[in-house]
């Protein structure tokens, strides 16, 4: 066991190093590896990806998974993976036995889209645009594009900081656009510019209304307009017109566009080729109007007062308002109307009637208006929970309002009312409800209204109501009677005290009483009288409540409260331990205090969870004994706190475990123990025995002195030892206890080192060690001193603690603290430089200084100090040492080494050392090996003196001798060989190579991360840059690693720019459209820009009008300095005659690069165009009027022609209303004559004028106007007034209008025709209008006679000659609809009453088409629209020229018990409003449904009951939901008279009789429901010997106790007489 034990002591002790702070350092100081700060960088080639990571770096290996793959992870040493596009990888990367470095890596092509092209600055004199840009967006991962022209030359190239890329091109050309992404992904577009200065036509614009139009104040107004849009050369084109802000849409058929809209429009063409878009020009279209004017959406119209004008709310945003309209249907039933200019209408009919509302362009709107008042038929009034008193009076708490009304139209109706007191004069100033019901609660005179959708209200209905009655009963006095005579304030529960009260109620009387508490409930007593008293006894304290009712269940309460009646004990709540410091365990409650026990002891009631009283008599006394066992110790008197109901209870009673109980006695006796007293220690509640102990326990340390060494005054140990420490808390005196230790603590130097608790358990004695290996982490950081105690603390609170222990240790030997590497000499160019890839030091001095800094300190440690005659330093080569140095100084541990005499060879370095106590720094052969120096890691040393050694240039390429200068027309690749090995002996390898062109350093190899000992530099011109004469200075610098350097210096001549033409013109004025096109003579001068110019390498061709020639030039050098690339050559050429010409311009320079070629055209003109205009059809009448088309050849004689200089002033207008001009069929060509046809086909007054102006500017002639009328069209003959085969029931006015724009009033006949009276004389009014006559015929007489088919004929010739005959076919019905009825439906209307609801069929017959009908259904007064096809059918029939409709309604309508209504609502194509319900119609339909029976209730006789009277007053009421019909009474099946009280009470008189009798009610209602009530085996008698008899149980009963008494008599006879016998 103790081995065991001593066992996991060890195992927590090597836990403990191992985890702590001091052992992690000591791992991170030796790696010395932060792997946050290494990046490994990725890049991916032809599948293959590749990664790069420091060379310093060792023992890496990688790894390559799919992303969200499951596949395992292996790692290689290899640095490349094969990989497949458009995949996401998860690269890792692990270096030595740290966690892997994971990077995502992926092989998908990085996303460009929504390229945009977009043509820019605009030049408005050239009219073309200078440069292209080119914008895209890309996706998050891309990094870099280029773009590449033609020949592949990367032209851009820059790194991506934002998602949106955008740049400029200024040159025609096809390019490649490549994007990149950081692992060299890539993606590329090609697209192609060619509209850079590429010239565009100006747009012709022609706006002509479409339709008819309406003119104001020089504006035009039209529902659509049509736009044409032309431009020179326009079959290359394609033509936009768009709403701005719409994006453009260009169409390649047409150039004409409706515009239906207003708004701003954006015109504007496309080269179909190029691309080239003209800028936008703007088009305002605002007179376009298809809208119908507008009723105000809050308020579109506005009634007077009294409802006799109307004011029409409306606006029109277009082209205005024309007039309004109002029409309606008399009382005759005929259609009115009235036109009015203005908005207001005055003397409006209280009917219902329609507004138009009309613009100039004849959009309307239309609004139906109802003026008509609804009507209140009826209203119902009932009380809401009535009783009858026995006065006989109905009461009631409310009383309900049934309001029945119905609106002619249909409209759902709602509901106002105010009462008399409170009179309103303006109905609309009241609150209207969508109920018809209200429900009153207080007596008064009431108006009631009803008030339809539109605001008509109807008279006012009157209604009184009497018998609402809320009268509460009044409680009059309240008395109460102690009945405990023996206590003035106190009662107990067993008399407790009396409750009496009064009352009375002015009201419907009958009271109820009840007194009763809170909670319970009430038993009511009814008390019948004005006044009333009534008592109760109560043994409970509480509320109780006094409550009366009258019969209409209007009540009223008082409260009285007793609290006087005291029926419990004491309380006593927790009790609560008080002391300076106390602790508990599962044996006992321990503290070395006096205690103080708290006891809150009320006889107060307010914290009982039960409340039986509310007051108490109050403490009398409370003892608390204490115990030791069962033996009381003491006893102790509670002593009451002043403020609050607390008794305290002091002990202090010592050394002894006890318990406690209490006892507690009110003022009347009630007694509250407890045996054994729970208490509150904290939070805790406890019943554990308690001691109070005073004794101190007892602590002692040691150590074994074999394992102490004594040195320098202190107690020092190398390995760890034991410490012996003991506790105790003993019973020192018999009788006395104690409460054993609670906890001991180890403190190492003040510090807490570890505690011990012993809950639960007793413990009063403990021996035990503890071992220096466990105290390790608690030494002194600084002088590795111990200081040690021991404390322990008894379960009551007495502590003590031991002496302290001081110990030291001193267990490590010496180490290399710090390296130093310094050169020996002086010289600033004499260096120590550190190679890292290898870990090696150079210097280029024959000697150098290593200084070694050792230290023998250590945290937590004791140093013995280091002794310095055994500190040697051992120079190692190849495995062998080669030398041994002493320290040449010492200075603050600091030991000081020269080396010397070892060049361009590589050493290592090993110390030797060990501390005053022999604990060597190492025990290998050569000592230590110094591995670190100057805060770096290193394996060997080296002194290399040498320097290194560069090679002559070597040139790979074709070069060119000019004046004894090297030239080079393409970039070629120059190499040097540089090494700084001589003599095979070591180096300390190159360090960096630097390469300057003209004194600008262009590249810096670095070679501090891989050790080259040789190195080919090589690069290509392609990244150097030339001076202004085409030289190159290139000047290589070499330095190895440490600091010896060479260097050697070539210059070349480069020329890789081809000649640079210019060209400028000194008439640069084209036409403002063709700009090809001059008038002017124009000179051309040329100008090349070239380093290596030659005149006789030079080309320039000239083609006039085909052919061509080589011009005479002469050169000169007008700027820069000949030879350089600043050196500018010009010669100039003359073009003064008109032709077409064409320029072309090429050549090279001397090192064969070609002239960037010129070519350009152009033509000048300086001839007018001719003019000539014919006609096919020349055939005037009435001087230049013509009634057949014409058709118009235009021919302008012209050489350079452009169809959109042509420039046609023509308009077109007829009857003053403006057309379409007609437009041109196109141009065609033959020879220098430019024909076009213009062909005028519809009526118009035509106007022609022309205008032209050909390519080069040149204006032709002035053209004479014309005018001529062009008439085909037959004159406008109209009759209206009158629909064809219409039926017309009233007012029938035909109207015939004749128009034609070129009218002859002499011309027109009309004549009327009846098919019953033939050819009728006409009668009626002319009047003129615009462009004709209208003839209006007078109505005709109210005459039976003229009810016919008429038909009207009417013609007209214009003064062309064209004709038009009009005719139509009216007819004249002043009848409307008639209605029958099926035969089923006839017997339910005359029965009147029915037992069943059954499905109703009639018939309605017109001589027109119904145009609308509904059906209304009312049940009960309210109405309802019944739906077509749900709730009814209606079918079409046509009897010769008669409309025949059958209408169903569903019986599933007629189910309920009610009255039935039914409207049938219909309006004839004649427009008459036929409704069923007309007195002249004679069809109404009603009806009733009921089938209940009726109720009967005998109210005061009862079968098989007897009555002690001479006559019965037998009281019957009987009630129908409807009707009653009859009651018949039958009394032992015999008729009898009846009573009638009122329409449902009846009294019958039952005389008396011998024998039992039978009564029976049978009543029926008028739909002849049957119901029938007996009562059978009553007797009416006032003779009781009769009610004896003929109560059959009580006779039978009788006789059988009248027989047991005589046979008990019987029986005691013959005892007597057998006991007198004996």
């Amino acid at each position: 066991m103790k081995n065991i034990k001593k066992f996991l002591v060890i195992m927590l002790v090597v836990t403990n190093i191992f985890f702590s702070t001091g052992f992690i350092n000591v791992i991170k100081q030796e790696t010395d590896l932060e792997i946050g700060d290494i990046e490994p960088k990725v890049s991916i080639e032809d599948n293959r990806l590749i990664v790069t990571i420091g060379e310093e770096i060792k023992d890496v290996e990688y790894a390559l998974v799919l992303k969200d793959s499951e596949d395992e992870i292996n790692y290689q040493e290899a640095n490349e993976f094969d990989v497949e596009k458009g995949k996401d990888y998860i690269l890792f990367v692990k270096i030595a036995d740290n966690d892997p470095i994971q990077l995502e890596v992926d092989t998908i092509s990085p996303k460009l889209d929504n390229l945009k092209i977009k043509y820019d600055r605009y030049n408005e004199e050239k009219r073309y645009y200078e440069y292209v840009n080119v914008s895209f967006n890309i996706s998050d991962d891309t990094c870099k594009y280029e773009v590449l022209n033609s020949l592949d030359k990367r032209i851009i190239e820059s790194n991506i900081t934002s998602n949106r890329v955008s740049f400029n091109l200024e040159t025609n050309d096809n390019y490649i656009i490549k994007i990149f992404d950081k692992f060299n992904n890539t993606s590329s577009v090609d697209i192609n510019i060619s509209g850079i200065k590429q010239s565009i036509p100006e747009i012709a614009c022609n706006i002509e209304p479409v339709g008819n139009s309406y003119s104001e104040n020089s504006s035009v107004w039209a529902k659509e307009f049509r736009i044409t849009l032309n431009c020179d050369n326009s079959e290359d084109y394609a033509f936009s017109l768009v709403k701005k802000d719409s994006p453009d849409f260009f169409n390649e058929e047409e150039k004409s566009f409706t515009i239906t809209e207003n708004g701003t429009y954006i015109y504007k063409i496309i080269n179909k080729k190029s691309g080239v878009m003209s800028i936008s020009e703007e088009l305002v279209i605002d007179k376009i109007d298809n809208e119908i004017p507008q009723f105000d959406k809050d308020n579109p119209f506005t009634f007077s007062e009294d409802r006799n004008t109307i004011t029409i709310n409306a606006s029109d945003d277009g082209c205005g308002i024309g007039h309004y309209e109002l029409t309606y249907i008399d009382d005759n039933g005929e259609n009115k109307s009235i036109i009015s200019d203005v908005n207001v209408f005055n003397d409006v009919p209280r009917k219902e009637f329609k507004i138009k509302v009309v613009d100039h362009l004849n959009n309307e709107s239309e609004l139906i208006i109802d003026n008509e008042r609804p009507i209140i038929s009826e209203i119902n009034l009932n009380y809401l929970e009535s009783v009858t008193n026995s006065e006989n009076k109905e009461y009631g708490k409310s009383a309900k309002v049934a309001v029945n009304a119905s609106d002619k139209q249909g409209d759902k109706l709602v509901y106002a009312w105010y009462e008399e007191d409170n009179i309103v004069d303006d109905p609309n100033d009241l609150t209207f409800v969508e109920d018809n019901i209200f429900e009153f609660e207080s007596n008064g005179l009431y108006y009631f209204f009803a008030k339809d959708t539109n605001g008509n209200i109807s008279e006012a209905k009157e209604l009184n109501i009497n018998n609402i009655d809320k009268v509460v009963p009044e409680i009059n006095g309240i008395e109460i009677i102690n009945n405990y005579k023996e206590n003035e304030k106190y009662s107990n529960a067993t008399v407790g005290f009396t409750i009496k009260a009064k009352a009375s109620d002015a009201g419907v009387g009958d009271m109820s009483f009840a007194i009763y508490k809170e909670g319970e409930t009430p038993i009511y007593t009814n008390i019948k009288g004005e006044e009333s008293e009534f008592g109760k006894t109560v043994t409970e304290n509480g509320i109780y409540h006094i409550a009366v009712i009258d019969a209409l269940g209007n009540a009223t309460t008082k409260d009285v409260e007793i609290n006087y009646i005291d029926d419990h004990k004491p309380t006593v709540k927790d009790a609560v331990l008080e002391t300076d410091g106390v602790y508990f365990d599962k044996f006992g409650t321990y503290t070395n205090s006096n205690i103080t026990i708290s006891i809150p002891i009320t006889d107060d009631v307010t914290d009982l969870s039960a409340v039986s009283i509310n007051d108490a008599s109050g403490i009398k006394d409370a003892i608390l004994e204490i115990k030791d066992g069962n033996n009381v110790i003491s006893s102790v008197e509670g002593e009451k706190s002043k403020d609050e109901d607390i008794y305290t209870f002091e002990i202090n009673k010592r050394d002894v475990f006890f318990t406690m109980s209490l006892s507690v006695t009110d003022q009347v006796g009630n007694i509250e123990e407890i045996e054994a007293l729970e208490y509150l220690c904290g939070e805790e509640k406890l019943k554990l025995p308690i001691l109070i102990e005073s004794n101190e326990p007892k602590c002692e340390l040691s150590v074994n002195e074999n394992d102490i060494i004594k040195y320098d005054g202190k107690m020092w140990f190398t390995d760890d030892i034991d410490i012996n420490y003991s506790v105790s808390d003993l019973i020192e005196k018999k009788g006395e206890n104690v409460a054993g230790i609670k906890e001991i603590c180890i403190e190492v130097n003040g510090k807490e080192y570890q505690k011990w608790a012993y809950f639960d358990e007793k413990v009063n004695e403990i021996n035990e060690i503890i071992s220096t290996i466990m105290l390790s982490r608690c030494h002194n950081a600084n002088s590795g001193e111990l200081v040690i105690k021991i404390k322990a603390i008894d379960k009551a609170g007495n502590s003590s603690e031991s002496e302290p222990l001081t110990l030291y240790r001193d267990s490590r030997a010496p180490e290399i603290k710090d390296v130093r590497i310094e050169t020996a000499s002086n010289l600033l160019d004499k260096i120590v430089s550190f190679f890292a890839p290898d870990k090696f030091f150079g210097s280029n001095d024959e000697k150098i200084n290593l200084k070694v800094e050792l230290n023998d300190t250590y945290q937590c440690n004791s140093s013995s100090g280091i002794n310095s005659d055994k500190t040697k330093l051992n120079i190692v080569v190849d495995g062998k040492k080669e030398r041994i140095i002493k320290p040449m100084s010492v200075e603050d541990n600091i030991y000081t080494f020269e080396i010397s005499d070892l060049e361009d060879k590589f050493f290592e370095v090993y110390i030797e050392t060990e501390d005053n106590l022999g604990q060597k720094i190492s025990l290998d052969e050569f000592g230590q090996k110094i591995v670190k120096a100057n805060e770096e890691e290193f394996e060997k040393i080296i002194l290399d003196i040498k320097n290194p050694v560069i090679s002559d240039m070597e040139i790979n390429g074709d070069t060119k001798t000019i004046d004894d200068k090297i030239w080079i027309n393409k970039d070629v690749l120059v190499k040097w060989e540089i090494s700084d090995i001589v003599e095979d002996k070591d180096c300390s390898g190159l360090s960096s190579i630097s390469v300057k062109v003209n004194d600008i350093e262009i590249e810096n190899q670095d070679f501090s991360q891989n050790k080259k000992d040789e190195v080919s530099v090589e690069f290509n011109t392609n990244i150097l840059q030339s001076n202004d004469d085409g030289s190159i200075v290139i000047r290589i610098i070499a330095i190895d690693n440490t600091g010896n350097r060479d260097e050697k210096t070539h210059v070349i001549y480069r020329d890789l720019d081809r000649p640079e033409l210019t060209v400028e013109y000194d008439n640069n004025t084209p036409d403002s459209v063709f700009n090809e096109f001059y008038k002017e003579d124009r000179i051309l001068t040329l100008k090349i820009k070239e380093m290596n110019f030659d005149p006789s390498l030079i080309n320039v061709m000239i083609s006039k009008n085909g052919s061509f020639m080589n011009p005479n030039l002469q050169w000169q050098l007008v700027s820069g300095i000949s030879g350089t690339i600043n050196a500018v050559y010009q010669t100039k050429l003359m073009f003064n005659e008109d032709a077409d010409y064409e320029i072309y311009v090429s050549g090279k320079d001397m090192l064969d690069f070609d002239l960037n070629n010129f070519y350009d055209k152009f033509v000048l003109d300086k001839t007018k165009p001719t003019l000539n205009v014919s006609y096919d059809n020349n055939n005037a009448k009435n001087n230049n009027y013509f009634n057949q088309s014409r058709t118009a050849t235009i021919t302008i004689d012209e050489h350079n022609f452009d169809s959109s200089r042509v420039k046609i002033i023509g308009s077109a207008i007829d009857g003053g209303t403006t057309k379409t001009f007609p437009a041109n069929n196109g141009w065609t060509r033959n020879g220098d004559s430019n024909i076009t046809v213009i062909k005028y086909n519809e009526d118009a007054l035509y106007t022609f004028d022309i205008e032209y102006v050909d390519k080069a500017g040149n204006i032709m002639d002035n053209y004479n106007k014309e005018e001529f009328f062009i008439d085909k069209t037959v004159p406008e003959l109209i009759i209206s007034g009158v629909e064809a085969y219409s039926a017309n029931a009233k007012k029938v006015m035909p109207v015939v209008s004749a128009k034609d724009t070129n009218y002859d009033a002499n011309e027109l006949s009309i004549s009327l025709t009846g098919d019953h009276r033939g050819s009728i004389d006409i009668e009626g009014t002319k009047s003129p209008q615009s462009n004709g006559e209208v003839f209006a015929f007078n109505d005709m007489k109210y005459e039976k006679e003229n009810d016919d088919v008429y038909t009207i004929h009417a013609m007209l010739n214009d003064k062309a000659g064209n004709k038009s005959e009009a005719n139509i076919v009216y007819s004249v019905n002043r009848f409307g609809s008639t209605y029958m009825f099926s035969d089923s439906l006839s017997k339910m209307v005359n029965k009147q009453y029915n037992k069943k609801g059954q499905e109703v069929i009639f018939n309605e017959l017109n001589v027109n088409q119904l145009v609308e009908s509904f059906v209304k259904l009312s049940i009960n007064g309210q109405i309802r629209e019944l739906r077509k096809d749900i709730d009814y059918s209606v079918t079409e029939t046509r009897e010769k020229a008669w409309y025949n409709y059958t209408y169903k309604l569903k019986s599933s309508l007629f189910e309920k018990d009610g009255i039935y209504r039914i409207i049938i609502t219909s309006k004839d194509a004649a427009g008459n409003i036929n409704e069923n319900i007309i007195e002249d119609k004679q069809a109404s339909i009603n009806f009733v449904i009921d089938k209940t029976a009726p109720a009967i209730a005998i109210n005061n006789l009862k079968s098989n009951n007897i009555y002690d009277e001479a006559i019965k007053k037998v009281e019957i009421s009987v009630e129908d939901n409807l009707m009653l019909d009859s009651t018949e009474v039958l009394l032992n099946d015999k008729k009898i008279e009846v009573q009638s009280i009122d329409e449902n009470n009846l009294v019958c008189s039952v005389p008396e009789k011998n024998t039992v009798q039978n009564l029976k009610v049978i009543v029926l209602d008028k739909a002849g429901n049957k119901s029938v009530k007996e009562v059978n085996n009553f007797t009416v008698s006032s003779n009781i010997f009769v009610r004896w008899y003929l109560n059959k149980p009580l006779f039978i009963g009788s006789l059988a106790i009248i027989c047991f008494v005589i046979l008990i008599i019987v029986l005691m006879y013959l005892k007597r007489n057998k006991i007198t016998e004996n």
